[in-house]
């Protein structure tokens, strides 16, 4: 039995899987991304959707970021950097480096752990410009959701193939479980390599 196509799963999915993937979205974009592509593959979801989504899963958080950092005061931009570890020296060369290389800053903070929240809110704090920021953000989320739309999507239409060559369908959530786990250690290992060379 394809445990993928079991008809609960399956119209669970269907009726509540954008909304619930959104909302994950917002959270944790890349994994679910990958994932919600992966099911587009199997026709479970629209696959343009899915892009859409993933678009705006990502945007809308650092909007929303760029604007709490922009209205907040120093003392509460402190505060929370300090929760982060983060201190005022630090805080000075992040600025100087929204300041001068706004496109590179965005991708070093929205790529190196621990450093979105923060950086994004330093963005919007510095009194960078809110147009020139929407439209680095919009540009790297772009390409970040049509890369991660793209891998879940040939991820599951490739290891589906194989399966149904082995004769192995009925394991397609195990190959996904294990394909996500994959695609998560590689991000991982991405973002360190990044760092190090950042």
């Amino acid at each position: 039995m394809n445990l993928i196509n079991t008809p609960d799963i399956l119209t669970f999915i269907q009726s509540q899987g954008y909304f619930i993937i959104f909302l994950l979205m917002l959270i944790e974009g890349p994994i679910v991304i990958y994932v919600a592509a992966f099911l587009a593959s199997q026709g479970i979801l629209n696959i343009y959707l899915v892009l859409l989504l993933a678009l705006f899963g990502n945007l809308i958080p650092d909007v929303f970021l760029f604007l709490l950092g922009k209205h907040s005061r120093i003392k509460t931009i402190e505060k929370m950097f300090g929760f982060f570890g983060i201190n005022q020296s630090k805080i000075e060369k992040m600025e100087k480096t929204f300041s001068n290389h706004l496109g590179k800053s965005i991708i070093l903070f929205k790529l190196i752990p621990g450093l979105a929240v923060p950086g994004i809110m330093l963005a919007g704090f510095s009194k960078v410009s809110f147009k020139k920021f929407f439209i680095a953000s919009t540009i790297f989320n772009v390409i970040s959701a049509i890369l991660f739309t793209l891998l879940g999507f040939y991820s599951g239409i490739t290891i589906s193939s194989l399966l149904r060559y082995l004769k192995l369908e009925k394991y397609i959530l195990i190959a996904l479980v294990i394909s996500v786990i994959i695609v998560y250690f590689l991000i991982q290992y991405f973002k360190k390599n990044f760092n190090k060379m950042s």
